[in-house]
Order: C-alpha cells, then structure tokens, then sequence
C-alpha cells in the first residue's frame, strides 16, 4: 500500500508538469511486491536494464510498455524484442539485430537513439544523429521513438536550455530527413520545494519549454490569473493562431 501510495503522489505530480513516469524496478530486482503495486497508479511503463528484470514483469502480466533502459548487446537482440517493447539505442549493428529478431516473432520494437551531449555515458555524438536515424528508419522491425540523452549521470552534466535547443534542432533535422514525426519531447520541470527559489525555478522550466519550440512556432501564453474561458471559447481562438 505504501508503495502504490508514494507512486501515486509522485506520478500526481509529475503530470502537472505533464511529464510520465518510469517506474524503474532494478534496485528491487523486479520483486512481486512492486509488480503488485504498480497497476492503476498512472506510470506509463516500467523500465530496467536487467533482461531478467524485465522476464519477471512480462510474467506478471501488468499490461504495461516494457522498456530496457540501455543498450543490449546484439547477441541478446531475440531476448530483448521478447520481454521488452522498446529499448536505448546507438549502434547501427544492434539496431539491424533487433530488427531481425523483431520480424522473426512478427512484432515491432521500438528505438529511442541515443545522443551524447556531454555526460560521457552513452549515445553517438550530435554530428552523427542524423545519419543514423536515417539508417535505422528503413529497418523494417523497428519504430524509431525519438532521441533520448542522459544528464546529470556519469559525468555530471545538468540541463540547459543549449543542451535542450541542441537535442530538438536535431530532432527537427532527423525528421525532415527521415519523415518520421519524433514528435515527443519532454520538459524537466524547474526544482521547487523547501529552500527553493520559485522565481528561479519558473525561469528555468521557462527557458527549456522555449528551447523545445520547434522554429517558427506560434507562441500562445496563458495565463492563469487571466481571464477564464470555455471550451468552446477556446476552439474558436484556435482557429485564428
């Protein structure tokens, strides 16, 4: 109960800043206690880098997208699309095994292309994202989700607004080249809480949602304090931005 209770308030959260949760099982190597609680609590999937992690969360059936939060190795390519729904990616070579094994079983698995900016972790260089991308986009077993980086891991690195401007210009190029959408890209909200400065923490999340606006964008500001309007009110101004 104490687990579904603390999913619940951080997932509550999280969507008023529109970010999903993860709910990320390793440290409890997958315990039926935590399957059991996860259901009905609002996490949009459940991720691990452990396979066998992830056999334990496809045995209990939880009707949940299943990521592994790495990149496998090719040799586990059959493994991988068996227990989990989408995975990190940098490798042309792991990709075209993934794809493989995905046509063998008559499914799909989904890429998220990693991008190093700066953490040292994982990921390809910038300058090469694009051109993987569209390599990976005609392998016929995979959909490519989007890009994804790490921050704040290995080497420390935190967000900012460059970092975020950079991921989504090249999101925009790897789209244009390849016609696929990548549409998702989520926005870290500012840190609030005790001893935080608010003020600061609204400048910063303001900072990365202009840095994910595509180029060009039609700008509409809300403002809560403002006057308040219908739904229908609201269509009808649509039609005119």
């Amino acid at each position: 109960d104490r687990i579904a209770e603390n999913l619940h308030a951080i997932v509550g959260q999280c969507a008023e800043h529109g970010v999903q949760v993860a709910a990320v099982t390793k440290v409890l190597g997958a315990h039926p206690a935590l399957l059991a609680a996860l259901p009905n609590t609002g996490v949009s999937m459940v991720a691990d880098s452990r396979l066998t992690n992830l056999e334990r969360v496809a045995a209990a059936d939880l009707g949940l997208p299943t990521l592994l939060l790495r990149p496998p190795a090719p040799r586990t390519a059959a493994r991988t699309v068996q227990v989990a729904d989408a995975s990190l990616n940098s490798s042309l070579v792991t990709m075209q095994a993934l794809s493989e094994a995905a046509e063998m079983v008559g499914t799909r698995h989904g890429v998220i292309v990693m991008v190093d900016v700066g953490d040292l972790r994982e990921g390809v260089w910038p300058d090469h994202v694009v051109d993987l991308v569209s390599q990976a986009s005609h392998l016929p077993g995979l959909d490519i989700l989007g890009l994804g980086t790490n921050l704040a891991c290995y080497g420390g690195v935190i967000p900012t607004a460059d970092k975020m401007e950079l991921l989504v210009d090249l999101r925009d190029e790897a789209s244009r080249v390849t016609g696929l959408p990548l549409e998702l890209i989520e926005v870290a909200p500012g840190v609030r809480g005790k001893g935080r400065d608010a003020q600061r923490a609204m400048s910063e999340e303001g900072e990365r949602v202009l840095a994910a606006l595509p180029k060009n964008a039609w700008v509409v500001a809300l403002d809560g304090r403002g006057k308040a309007w219908s739904s229908e009110d609201l269509s009808m101004r649509l039609e005119h931005w």
